[in-house]
């Protein structure tokens, strides 16, 4: 029996044997055939059949290329969805340790390489889920109640010449910026390992991925540790690169799915931890597209949170532009719209200057507009800011302290300007040690300026700014002349104040209250002041004196114009003190009224009064008068100006205590009081006369007494005659009678002048005829004259010519006889 069974088991081997042998056999004849290509071919064409039956959307392989124990490659293949269209083509796919669970509905393989590859995702219209969903889920269990998701992992990809696309049917396009409901995305390149894919997430360690979106957004290399999901997109490490961008550390984008990413600005919650990279906001623009056309490229580096409506930033690190840059924390609200958006921002140190702000974009981008600046920011150079910003663009806090190439300030401002009008609002504190205002106020009188005030205003720039202040200044410079101790309280406009200044300085002691404008040629006042010191010297007003001072009280209101003064302007008190001593000026008052319907302006002082009536304009009054004189002379026709402005008045002057007035202003000259002077000018008739009564005049060592002057010309005659019985030099030497007298017509001049007597019994008459050629051009005759010195008399018997000719003088023969004497005169 053991014999027996001996041999049954010995049987039993064989059998094994044999089975194992042809088993091994069928195996390796069965690889052997699978690497025909007929095979293979057959093979192909098996594999589409059953997967065309399954799927119940057509499948096609072209060719199967099957390496036992390593690879797999399909060729040629294309997947088609339930609706008959396109869902994936390849041109190659090659697969290595390929391991697939359809129970589990899992995929598994060691590579994976994709060349040429067509991946269309679509939504039809009416239906929620894309074709490659649909087609998944008739893969999935007919269990209804569970229908886990396909899990597909793979340790190395490689994808060459991806086209992906996906649109949804009931969405329709944006005009601008990657559209999520239609994308369309070419020339992808990706190459990356560990990926997972779990139903709509995907996992990847990417080395490139690259591509082209029909937007027109370009990424030229995406790499890191990418998660991508309806519910965001985490990209640790990253390294993202486009034509313009250079993006390096870590990228998170949070979302409820992928439609959130149609509302990018709201729905996609960013977190974004930057080093130093390089951001243009033109690539933001294709996910935000309120920022089309906006380019500005910006160097940035710290940690960004939020949303793009709701953004904060912190450690921010920001330079743009040529030479500005922001360091500090700062939270938005209402981006893209930069016009309203909300800020809070902390500037550790914000460097910028007019030129950088001017190039920043502003909306509408797609305009290509550029921020405006007013004019007076490029007067500020470089600046440097430190402090908290609150606000929107057009209407902010600004509290720090700002360096610009005008000076330092310090300021707690509030600046509005609304959206719709170009007037601006600002109210606040200003501070400065050192300031240069000048330039802003286009006042070049006022130099630097040390201020602490409190000030609210508005205008269309800070030069035509209407400003209510209320402050000290513990420096002001007027015309390089410092002034300390200044406070004011009033209304501020460009060239004009209302309001009171106090000034306590060394150089000016003044409390003025009123209203000083300024703007036009000539000031508008309405004011009182009291000036107890003032050095001219110091203000640069008087020049070649040691010591000049003034005090004065001040009462104005009106136009102080000289040619249309309007109003009245009354000094008391006038003290002026020079290297000569002091000068007590006393009271002045002048007023402009009107008098029988004409002009009435009266000059009330302790030294004359004076009253004009009629149209004066005394600036243009000298070449009035010279133009009625000329008009006398038709030699001199060509230097007349006909087109003169009207001027029509009399005067009367009548003199009092002059001496004060005159030793200030003419050293030398004397006019006694009592005297009078009256006259007339007509400007259109080139009228003009003049009767002067003065009871002595002198200057120096002279002096004459009851000087009797007349002028007149009427038409075309001009005569001119002064008078005075006695005149004394050095109260020594005096002559009496003393008379000028003549009378120009048609170019031709007769003057006599003589005296009647004196301290040695002298007397003479000298006559002259002549004729004006033109200006400075005369040519006179000396006519038979008389001169009786004491010894004597010297007489001309014949006429004696004297041509004058700008600075040279000829003279014919002079001959003069007294007696056996003579003398001859002859020469140029």
């Amino acid at each position: 029996m053991s014999i027996t069974i001996i041999g049954s088991i010995r049987r039993v081997l064989r059998w094994l044997g044999w089975a194992v042998v042809g088993a091994l056999t069928l195996v390796i004849i069965t690889a052997l055939l699978l690497t025909l290509p007929q095979v293979q071919t057959w093979v192909a064409g098996q594999l589409a059949i059953r997967a065309t039956k399954a799927l119940g959307a057509e499948v096609r392989i072209g060719a199967v290329a099957f390496h036992p124990f390593s690879e797999l490659e399909l060729r040629r293949i294309y997947i088609g969805d339930l609706r008959g269209d396109t869902l994936v083509a390849t041109d190659r796919l090659r697969v290595n340790g390929l391991q697939m669970d359809l129970r589990g509905q899992r995929l598994r393989a060691r590579s994976l390489q994709l060349h040429d590859v067509r991946f269309a995702l679509a939504t039809a219209s009416g239906e929620s889920t894309s074709n490659l969903t649909q087609l998944l889920d008739k893969l999935s269990s007919p269990d209804t109640s569970a229908t886990p998701d396909w899990k597909i992992t793979c340790d190395h990809t490689d994808i060459v010449r991806l086209h992906f696309s996906f649109h949804r049917a009931d969405s329709p396009p944006l005009p601008f910026g990657v559209d999520f409901e239609h994308v369309d995305v070419r020339d992808v390149h990706l190459r990356g390992h560990q990926l997972h894919v779990a139903g709509d997430s995907i996992l990847i360690h990417l080395e490139r991925l690259a591509f082209k979106e029909q937007s027109g957004f370009q990424l030229d290399q995406l790499a890191g540790a990418v998660n991508v999901s309806p519910r965001g997109m985490h990209v640790d490490q990253m390294q993202l690169r486009t034509p313009r961008t250079d993006l390096n550390g870590e990228l998170r984008f949070t979302t409820r799915g992928w439609v959130a990413y149609n509302d990018f600005t709201t729905e996609v919650m960013m977190r974004l931890e930057l080093d130093s990279s390089r951001l243009e906001f033109g690539d933001i623009a294709f996910f935000a597209p309120d920022l089309e056309g906006v380019e500005l490229p910006i160097h940035v580096s710290g940690s960004v949170r939020g949303t793009v409506s709701e953004l904060k930033g912190r450690n921010m690190d920001i330079r743009f532009g040529d030479r500005s840059y922001f360091t500090g924390h700062a939270e938005l609200t209402g981006l893209p719209d930069f016009a309203n958006t909300f800020m809070v921002v902390d500037v550790e140190e914000l460097h910028t200057y007019h030129g950088d702000l001017a190039s920043l974009p502003v909306p509408p981008f797609s305009d290509h507009g550029k921020l405006q600046l007013p004019a007076e920011v490029r007067m500020l150079g470089t600046v440097r800011f430190s402090g908290n910003f609150t606000g929107f663009p057009h209407a902010f806090t600004a509290y720090g302290r700002t360096s610009t190439a005008l000076g330092k300030l310090r300021t707690d401002l509030s600046y509005q300007r609304p959206t719709d009008s170009p007037v601006f609002e600002l109210r606040g504190r200003l501070a400065s040690d050192h300031f240069l205002p000048g330039p802003l106020l286009k006042f070049d009188p006022l130099v630097a300026v040390a201020a602490n005030i409190r000030l609210q205003g508005q205008g269309r720039s800070l030069a035509a700014m209407h400003a209510t202040l209320e402050g000290d200044f513990p420096l002001i410079t007027i015309y390089g002349a410092p002034i300390t101790g200044v406070s004011a309280n009033g209304h501020l406009e460009p060239k004009r104040f209302n309001g009171s200044i106090h000034a306590d300085d060394e150089d000016l002691v003044m409390h003025f209250d009123g209203l000083a404008d300024l703007t036009g040629q000539w000031p508008e006042v309405d004011f009182k002041a009291q000036v107890q010191h003032l050095d001219l010297v110091a203000f640069g007003l008087v020049r070649n004196q040691q010591i000049s001072t003034l005090s004065v009280l001040a009462d104005a209101r009106g136009r102080l114009s000289p040619d249309s003064l309007e109003g009245y302007v009354e000094l008391k008190a006038i003290s002026y003190c020079d290297d000569r001593g002091e000068h007590d000026l006393g009271d002045v008052l002048l007023t402009s009224d009107r008098r029988a319907g004409r002009n009435l302006i009266q000059f009330t002082s302790e030294a004359v009064d004076a009253e004009i009536v009629g149209d004066i304009l005394p600036t243009k009054l000298p070449d009035a008068i010279a133009n009625v004189f000329y008009s006398a002379f038709p030699a001199l026709r060509n230097d007349v100006v006909y087109e003169q402005d009207l001027q029509d008045f009399d005067f009367s002057i009548h003199t009092k205590h002059t001496a004060p007035v005159l030793a200030l202003f003419v050293p030398g000259l004397g006019v006694d009081s009592g005297g009078t002077i009256t006259g007339w000018l007509n400007s259109r008739t080139f009228g003009i006369g003049l009767a002067a009564e003065l009871p002595g005049v002198t200057y120096g060592d002279f002096q004459a007494t009851d000087l009797d002057l007349v002028a007149d010309k009427t038409m075309d005659v001009l005569v001119f005659g002064v008078n005075s019985p006695r005149q004394t030099w050095r109260d020594s030497i005096w002559l009496a009678g003393t008379s000028i007298t003549g009378k120009a017509y048609q170019d031709e001049l007769d003057i006599a002048m003589g005296w009647r007597d004196s301290i040695a019994g002298t007397n003479g008459h000298v006559a002259f005829q002549g004729e004006v050629r033109g200006m400075g051009a005369l040519d006179l005759d000396l006519l038979p004259s008389r001169i009786h010195l004491g010894r004597g008399n010297w007489e001309t018997t014949s006429s004696t010519r004297i041509a004058i000719d700008s600075s040279t003088v000829f003279l014919e023969p002079l001959h003069l006889y007294n007696a056996g004497q003579r003398v001859s005169l002859h020469g140029t």
